[in-house]
């Protein structure tokens, strides 16, 4: 856990296998606040966590759901008002499985077609009612899901070379998305999500490769990408005429930027390391700097991120054996 404000590392729980998106695990932020350790708790086969709200004891294992059907989950979105969460496998064809949050149980599974693969990023527009999922495949796709009654309305293929779409952000008000292409250098694309069609790209600048982690300042009007490269950069791409500001290059060993939280009101923004052992670097959006990183003690390859803001801490979910969730 990090508290925000004076950006600092606190403790850990341990699960068997972090998945991706830490979409369920932390649908309730406020109630993890403390600043105590508490211990962890290492479980023997891969499960999809839950931390409860309705725990008595803070920040701590409340339960498991087995997917032993579909594993490898990369991605995920969450409709808290409606009280489902989205899943996408990383298969072929890629699956997205429901999963009902007041009860944490799997509740539909909606196969999507040939060629449809690899499901890796995605973002959900609750208040018009749908997700959009994107694929890391050659050249990448993004399909479109129906909430409502769990249906798939549609994909657009894009571009060649618009390849691996390891990231994304959305933009409900203004009615766009924009999926970032894992190449060299990276891309974004751009999405008008009423029309549903491919808009525009912008390629970055040579050596800014691999965008496997996004964060997205409407109010500000800018997106950030972080890159998979070494050192990690962070490229700036203004929203309004959709072209890029600049590129942060971080210290040395701050390297493979696969997670990223944002805190627009504060006015930062975190990325996570992929490293041994983890980092999380702070950079101020007012002038787009570098402001201080945070070393994990033992906790490695930190591939995914949530932020309760309001709480002032965020939560970093590891890729390794047992996972780790890190606040």
């Amino acid at each position: 856990m990090f508290r925000i404000s004076s950006f600092l590392y606190f403790q850990i729980i341990r699960i068997s296998r972090i998945i991706f998106s830490l979409v369920i695990a932390l649908a309730s932020l406020q109630i993890f606040t403390t600043s105590q350790r508490i211990g962890s708790t290492a479980l023997a086969n891969p499960i999809l966590p839950e931390l409860s709200p309705d725990s008595t004891e803070v920040f701590s294992y409340a339960g498991n759901l087995k997917l032993t059907s579909y594993e490898d989950i990369d991605c995920g979105v969450i409709d808290i008002a409606n009280g489902f969460a989205y899943f996408g496998t990383d298969t072929e064809p890629g699956r997205i499985l429901k999963l009902r949050l007041t009860d944490f149980t799997l509740v539909d599974v909606l196969s999507l077609n040939s060629g449809e693969n690899e499901l890796t990023s995605a973002v959900i527009d609750t208040v018009n009612g749908y997700a959009y999922f994107g694929t890391d495949t050659t050249p990448g796709m993004v399909i479109k899901v129906r909430l409502s009654d769990f249906t798939r309305l549609g994909a657009i293929t894009l571009n060649p070379g618009e390849d691996n779409l390891g990231s994304a952000v959305i933009d409900t008000t203004a009615g766009y998305a924009y999926f970032a292409a894992a190449t060299s250098p990276g891309k974004v694309v751009k999405v008008n999500l009423a029309a549903f069609t491919r808009t525009g790209s912008l390629t970055f600048n040579s050596g800014e490769d691999d965008p496997w982690s996004a964060v997205i300042d409407t109010a500000g009007g800018n997106a950030y990408f972080g890159t998979d490269t070494a050192p990690g950069r962070v490229v700036k791409v203004r929203l309004s005429d959709f072209s890029r500001v600049g590129a942060l290059t971080f210290d040395a060993d701050e390297d493979y930027l696969e997670s990223a939280v944002i805190d627009p009101a504060g006015g930062y923004a975190y990325f996570g390391t992929y490293t041994y052992p983890g980092m999380v670097v702070r950079v101020r959006l007012s002038d787009f700097t570098r402001q201080g990183v945070v070393y994990f003690d033992n906790e490695a390859y930190p591939n995914g991120a949530m932020i309760d803001p309001a709480a002032g801490y965020a939560y970093f979910g590891t890729e390794t054996e047992p996972g780790m969730v890190v606040r």
